[in-house]
C-alpha cells in the first residue's frame, strides 16, 4: 500500500494547511511542464497528486488513515521466520553444489571423483563382506524363493 504521507513527505500528524503546502512545493518541482521529457518526474508528479486528493479531503484521509493503520496492523500478525538453527538440513537456500561429491561419499560409501572408499563403509563391508553399493540382500529379498 502507497504511503501518501511519505510521498508528500509530511507527518502523520500533519495539518490540512502542511499537507496542502507540501503538495505546492512538490507538484510545483516535478510539474511535467517544467519537466519535458522526462517520464520519472512525470510519474511523481501523478503520485503526489493522488496523494493530495486523499490527504487533501478530510474524510478521504480519514478512510485512508484507517486502511493504513490495518495494514500496518496486519504485520504484527504475519507468521514469523523461522530460526535457521530449526530449518532442516538440506533447506534450499542453504544448498551448495560443491558439497555434491561430499553427500554422495557419506551416502554411497566412495568419493565419485577418485573412486577411493570411505573407510567407515569399507569397515562395514568387511564385516558383511560385501561392498559398499552391493544390494544383493534386497534382489534376494524380492525374487528369491520363499523357504518353507
Amino acid at each position: 500500500m502507497k504511503n501518501y504521507y511519505d510521498i508528500l513527505a509530511v507527518r502523520q500528524d500533519a495539518s490540512q494547511e502542511e499537507i496542502k503546502k507540501s503538495y505546492r512545493k512538490l507538484s510545483k518541482q516535478y510539474h511535467p511542464d517544467l519537466n519535458p521529457n522526462n517520464k520519472e518526474a512525470e510519474i511523481r508528479f501523478r503520485e503526489i497528486t493522488e496523494a493530495n486528493a486523499v490527504l487533501g479531503s478530510p474524510e478521504a484521509r480519514t478512510k485512508y488513515n484507517a486502511k493504513l493503520q490495518a495494514a500496518d496492523g496486519n504485520k504484527d500478525f504475519q507468521k514469523p521466520e523461522k530460526p535457521k538453527a530449526d530449518r532442516p538440513q538440506y533447506s534450499s537456500d542453504e544448498f551448495n553444489i560443491g558439497d555434491v561429491g561430499r553427500h554422495f561419499e557419506k551416502f554411497f560409501g566412495f568419493d565419485p571423483k577418485t573412486g577411493e572408499t570411505n573407510q567407515t563403509f569399507a569397515n562395514a563391508s568387511q564385516k558383511n563382506k560385501k561392498g559398499p553399493l552391493d544390494a544383493s540382500h534386497i534382489f534376494e529379498g524380492f525374487f528369491s524363493p520363499k523357504k518353507k
